[in-house]
Parts: structure tokens; C-alpha cells; sequence
């Protein structure tokens, strides 16, 4: 395993255990999705932007970034 893969593993699963500890919310899963994003994980990324989303429609990071991961999505 590269150094860097490593450190977003660990991106990712440090941003699990604050999402564990601070519930719903929508910093948590704008956090989750942009670990998911940098792990390589596009559909956990785009599962908590769009949970984002439903918490809070007007979220223009969370638009924007599942603009990036799916440009298929409007």
C-alpha cells in the first residue's frame, strides 16, 4: 500500500468515527462523502451527497461535487 492511499484510508475512517460521535448532520456526510471521494469510493461519495442533500436541498458543495463524481446528474 502507498503512503498516500494509506492517509485516505485513514481520512475515511476518521471521518466515520466523527460521523459516528456528531449524527446526523449535514457537515457529517459532506465530510464521509469527501473521504469516500478522495478513497476512490464514487458510490458511498455520491450515497452521502446526496443524504446531504435531503438534509439541507440548498448544499451547493454537496451539488457541486456530485456535479464532479456524476456528471450524469442534474
Amino acid at each position: 500500500m502507498k503512503s498516500d492511499e494509506g492517509q485516505s484510508r485513514g481520512g475515511a475512517a476518521r471521518a466515520l468515527a466523527w460521523a459516528g460521535r456528531h449524527g446526523e448532520s449535514i457537515a457529517v456526510y459532506d465530510s464521509v462523502a469527501e473521504a469516500y471521494a478522495v478513497n476512490g469510493q464514487q458510490d458511498l461519495a455520491i450515497k452521502n451527497y446526496k443524504r446531504s442533500l435531503e438534509l439541507d436541498p440548498q448544499n451547493t458543495n454537496a451539488v457541486r461535487q456530485l456535479k464532479k463524481l456524476d456528471p450524469s446528474l442534474k
